[in-house]
This record gives structure tokens, sequence and C-alpha cells, in this order.
């Protein structure tokens, strides 16, 4: 019978053919037979398995760092990936489960086969979050994180740390030092640290998702191994997490980290690429969101403020990142000026995500590209201190908004749909407001155009707000549900609320039409209790309309008394 050093450069060999079976070949396997390859690289490494076990004597107990043992974890790992890719994951969580123990038992004061150990942790923090137990799987990926930092503490790493391949040398540590085993080290750290952001996303420990984003996305452009258009996403991505916290320096320059990689790619391959076009369209759109929660904050804020505390999270540092980055406005705004020139840049990349997203070939983008925009214009108006002018930014919106539904399936694009009903009514309304401001300034026969001009305002927002709600009638019944879905119980009754207001401000020298118009209000009033006291599991959701409703409907009935009696004589 051969030896174990004699056995050993055709085991290599096998190694090597289950390996191009498990990451090459299974890409390319028929759907019918979705793990063919997977399967037939089990069976090399089951028949490797089974020759070794016939080389008892060679697991030495004075030499841990012999052939048998580190082979006999290589291929429990292997195994055990199999496995869990194959579904069998009770069979593949005890595979990485026993190499692991191998390792604590025989290398608990050896880093040399920490690539070994970070791969089986990798592997059981993957699979404990499929099956969505997220503490479990972060347990796995922190030891391998507090694994990797002792490794990295270790003198002398580059000759003492072994690759997989090492394992079928008969020098183990000879080998390693013509070896790629620091660099498969530092990418299996990086897919530690990548696995870790989405736990953490999972548990909602969302900074330190955020942070782990950063540090894993750092460490890929580092490595120089990565995909210029998903990294230039991912960045890009990352900078709507700092946004939301009104860290928009932060933001900007993840943004223009992005933008700077795709600018180079692009650069490189040429502007036909049609991922890379893409890329360059969302990347547009994320400014444009980018621009939207700056206009918001800013609107939120009752007076100029510092931004808030935080970590600086420069990614990359180049003086072409530096004259992207100073492009993309961050700063909190209170002044019509400043925000019309964040307006402005925001308008730019909505132009340029249109230029990607044409209605005709990506319908669903190019309607949100369209509600942005609108957006922009809403937030816009809110600095503008001349009514006309103001009046004439929520005119725009309306003009934007009944093209597109004039252009859209509305059953297709419900959801875009009813967004914009809603949208129009409260834009109808919002003109309302302002022409009633303007009423104090007119008089004679200029009152009463523009008092004709209020109601008919008052009135398209009613009729959106009342399309809005027939959307979720019961088509075969023609009526609406007794309970609505959560998510949409808050955007329903405010419609019933907003109408029952909109009726109140209606104007008439009439009182008989007075009369009728205070009743609409109480009945779309009504329509707000009675669907609470059907659904009270519901009234939380509506709590502060709910309160309005219920002190409006105990004043109402004097107003009606008042009016019934004006109209008896």
């Amino acid at each position: 019978m051969a030896s174990l050093k004699e056995w050993l450069p055709f085991a290599k060999e096998q190694y090597k053919r289950a390996r191009q079976l498990m990451d090459v070949e299974s890409a390319k396997d028929p759907v019918n037979e979705p793990f063919k390859s997977r399967y037939e690289a089990a069976k090399i490494l089951e028949a490797l398995k089974e020759k070794l076990n016939e080389f008892e004597d060679s697991f030495s107990e004075e030499e841990p760092l012999n052939n048998a043992t580190l082979i006999n974890i290589v291929i429990k790992i292997d195994l055990g990936i199999n496995s869990i890719e194959t579904e069998e994951f009770g069979i593949g969580e005890q595979l990485l489960i026993s190499a692991l123990n191998i390792i604590e038992e025989k290398f608990s004061e050896n880093s040399s086969i920490i690539l070994y150990k970070c791969i089986a942790l990798n592997q059981l923090g993957f699979l404990w979050s499929t099956r969505a137990e997220y503490e479990t799987a972060a347990e796995h990926l922190r030891k391998a994180e507090e694994s990797y930092y002792c490794w990295r503490r270790q003198e002398n790493r580059e000759n003492t740390t072994l690759s997989l391949m090492d394992a079928f040398t008969s020098h183990p540590l000879d080998s390693c030092k013509n070896s790629n085993a620091l660099t498969d080290v530092e990418k299996t750290f990086t897919q530690s640290l990548y696995f870790l952001a989405q736990v953490y996303e999972k548990l909602e420990r969302n900074d330190e998702s955020a942070v782990y984003c950063k540090r894993t996305l750092r460490r890929q452009y580092e490595s120089k191994e990565f995909d210029a258009v998903d990294w230039a996403m991912h960045t890009s991505t990352l900078s709507q997490y700092y946004a939301t916290k009104n860290e928009f320096e932060n933001a900007a320059h993840l943004i223009a980290c992005g933008r700077f990689v795709l600018n180079n790619h692009l650069s490189n391959i040429g502007d036909d690429d049609e991922r890379a076009k893409r890329a360059k369209a969302d990347l547009a759109r994320i400014c444009v969101k980018h621009c939207l929660m700056l206009l918001e904050a800013s609107k939120n804020s009752a007076a100029p403020q510092s931004p808030p505390h935080s970590e600086n999270v420069e990614m990359l540092t180049d003086d072409e990142i530096s004259a992207i980055e100073c492009k993309i406005p961050c700063k909190i705004v209170t002044q019509f000026d400043d925000a019309r020139t964040v307006f402005l840049e925001a308008q730019n990349y909505v132009n340029q995500a249109k230029e990607y997203y044409a209605l005709d070939e990506h319908a669903s983008d190019y309607v949100d590209c369209v509600q942005d925009n609108s957006k922009l214009y809403r937030l816009l108006a809110f600095f503008e201190t001349d009514s006309d002018r103001k009046y004439k930014m929520h005119k725009r919106r309306v003009t934007m908004l009944q093209n597109l539904l004039s252009e859209i399936n509305a059953q297709y694009f419900l959801a875009q749909n009813r967004q914009m009903l809603f949208e129009l009514g409260e834009t109808y309304s919002e003109m309302g407001d302002i022409l009633i401001l303007q009423t104090e300034n007119k008089q004679g026969e200029e009152l009463i155009a523009h008092v004709k001009k209020i109601n008919v305002m008052i009135t398209k927002a009613i009729k959106e707000y009342i399309a809005f709600i027939e959307t979720f009638k019961d088509k075969s019944k023609g009526e609406l549900p007794t309970t609505f879905d959560e998510e949409m119980v808050k955007p329903i009754l405010v419609a019933y609320f907003s109408i029952g207001r909109l009726h109140s401000k209606l104007y008439s020298s009439d009182p008989r039409d007075q009369l009728r118009n205070w009743t609409s209000c109480e009945q779309y009033y009504k329509k707000v209790v009675e669907y609470t006291e059907r659904n009270p599991q519901h009234s939380h959701l509506v709590s502060e309309e709910l309160s309005l409703v219920e002190e409006m409907l105990r004043l109402i009935p004097r107003k009606l008394s008042l009016l019934l009696n004006s109209t008896m004589y």
C-alpha cells in the first residue's frame, strides 16, 4: 500500500478537480439538475476522506501540522459547504462543527490554519442567517473576526499561514511561503465583514451594519479585486443611510466615491455597456433621493443647525473625489435661493436618470423619477415666500402628475396610481389654501372670481381623494372592504378626513349650500370614526386625526342647527 506521502500528488489533483466542479462547473449545471456538479464533487471528496482513513497512523499527536490532519479538516469543510449548497443543511452544519472541533483541539495555540477556521465560521454564520437565527449567526462571524485579529498580531505570518492547497504538499510550512494564503485570509475576512453587515441589518443594529458595510467596501477597493459597477452602487446606496441620519457630508462623500469608481470604469469600457449605463442612471436617482432628504431635513429644521456629531466615514482620498464631492449639496438650507440651488442640482440628476429610464422601456422607474420630481417642487415651494410663485410650483406638480397618469396603465401601476391620486388631492388642497390666504386683498368682482377659483381647487382636491379611495373597492361587489390592509389604513382615513375638512372650506353665500357642505363634512368625519370603531386595532394609526375628528363632530351639530334655522326664513 502506498504511503501518505506517495498518495499526496494524486489527492491534490483529485481535490483540484472537486474544487473545479464546486467553484466553476456548478454554475453551468442545467435547471433540471441544479446540483449535478456538486454531487460529483462530493463523491470525489468522500473518496478522498475514505482513503485518508487508511493512513490512521499518520495523524500524529506530536506534529499537528501533518498532512492527514490538515486534509481531514479541509475535506470536512468543503463537504460541509457542499452540503449547505445542496440544501442538506443539517449534514453541512455537523461537518463544519466537526472541522472546527479538530481545529480547537489541535490548533488552539497555533494560527497557521486561520484560513480554515474563518472559512468554517463564515459558513456557519451564513447557515444560521438562512435560518433567520441572526444572533447565532453573528456569534460565529464575530469569532471569525476575533480570530483574524489574533492572527494579525502574530509575527512571521507570511511564513506560517497555510492555504487549503498547502495541506496536500509534503511539507506544508515550506510550501506556504510561496502560496496565496495571506491573500486568501484577507478575502475571507472581507467576507466575514460582509456577512456581519447583513446580519446586523437584520438585527436592526443599523449603525453597526453601516460600519461593517463601509469596512467591507474599503477592503474590496484596497484589494483591487471588485466589480466596479457593484462597488459604485453599494457605496452610493450606503450614503442613503447617513442621509437618513442627517449626516449629509458623509453621504455626499460616499456618493462621490461611487461616482469616481463608476466614471473610471466607464472611461475604460466606454458608454455602450448596458449594465454600466443602468448603474449611471441608478446613481443619478440616488443623488435625487439625497437632495430630497436634504430639503426635507431643511424643511423640518426650525433654525440653522450644526450637523450632528458623527464619525468621519472617509472611504477614499483623491483630488478627483473631492472635486465630485464639492458639487453634491450637503448643507442644511434656510433660504429660497439656497433651496433652489439644491433643487436645480436635483433636477439635473432627474434628467440624467430619465435619459436611461424612458417610459416605453422602463415604465416603473420612469414613474418613480416623475414622482421624485414632483416632490422636489413641493419642497422648493415650502421655501418660497411669494404666494403666486408658490402656487405655480404646485400647478407644475399637478401638470406632471396628470400627464403621467394619462400615460400609464392604472391597474398595472396600481400602487403608483394610488400615490399620485393622493398627491394630487394634497396638491390641489395646498393650492386652495394659498388662494384662501390671498382673499384678504380682494374686493368686489375680483373677490367673487377669486372665491370661484378657490372652490374649483377644493372640488378638484375632493375629486382626487375620492378617486384614490375608490381604487380600493372590490371590483365584483363595487364596495370597500370593512377592513383595510394595515399599511393603507392611514392614507385612506386621512383621505376621508381631508375630504371632510375640504367640504368645510367651500365658499357659498347660500345657507342651503353651506348646509350641504357641512353635512358632507360631518359624513366624511363619521367615516373615520366608524372605521376605527369597527377596527379598534387600527385606531393608533390615526390617533391625531381621530382626536381632531371627534372634536369637530361635537361642534358640527350646532353649526348645522344654525344653518338649518337660517334656511327656514
